[in-house]
């Protein structure tokens, strides 16, 4: 069972609905046109909507850590002595 993600990629608020159409392979348009239906008759969708977009971990984070690609790390290295002469 897949986790539930948002994305960064072709979102317009918080990419929780892109989010959605992903994981279910949705249509994004109709996604977004439902979710507009809906809250004109309930406005407790926006609600829902923006504790979805607090919660959910973004779909990119979990991939960069799963390839190793994530952001890179500085390594502890030790300062250059300016009196000792280099090498060459």
């Amino acid at each position: 069972m897949t986790k539930w993600y948002k994305k960064r990629e072709n979102s317009w608020l918080a990419g929780v609905l892109s989010g959605i159409s992903d994981k279910f392979s949705w249509d994004l348009s109709f996604l977004r046109f439902l979710f507009l239906l809906i809250f004109l008759y309930t406005r407790s969708i926006l609600l829902i909507y923006f504790i979805l977009a607090l919660v959910l971990p973004y779909k990119e984070n979990g991939t960069d850590k799963t390839f190793h690609q994530g952001p890179r790390k500085r390594k502890e290295a030790e300062p250059l002595d300016e009196k000792e002469e280099w090498f060459w």
